[in-house]
């Protein structure tokens, strides 16, 4: 590898570790006991200067967190289902919408089809919540 390879390559995993990092931190942190979490984050937390520290793995293991949020939360699931509904929604009309003018934009052969294509590109970008009525 020349020296410039090597460079952008060290870059790139330095970008996909700190990418990366608050996830390792959230799934580690996720099979942590409470107690646990507050002796790791307590300098952060609880007002103080100080520092956190997370553990490659937990001290101990602990599934209880799953188990209070899957078995004994009701509304996880209130929400869950919630989101579930969205997401059909959204992808059932970006099938319905999306591919037929994913053809005419191909197929069609008129003056104006890249303004149309670029302002349809501008449309799908602006967030949904944009344009919902409050």
């Amino acid at each position: 590898m020349r020296r410039k390879n090597r460079l952008a390559f060290v870059g790139t995993m330095l970008l996909v570790w700190l990418m990366l990092e608050p996830i390792f931190i959230v799934v580690v942190c996720s099979f942590m006991k409470g107690e646990e979490i507050r002796i790791s984050f307590g300098g952060v937390l609880q007002g103080s200067t100080g520092y956190a520290s997370v553990p490659i793995l937990p001290y101990y293991f602990s599934a209880g967190n799953f188990k209070e949020l899957l078995l004994r939360t009701f509304e996880f699931f209130v929400m869950f289902w919630n989101s579930v509904g969205q997401v059909i929604c959204i992808v059932v009309g970006q099938i319905v919408i999306g591919v037929p003018a994913a053809w005419a934009f191909a197929k069609w052969k008129v003056k104006w089809i890249n303004y149309m294509f670029g302002l349809y590109i501008i449309l799908m970008l602006i967030p949904f919540q944009v344009l919902m009525v409050p």
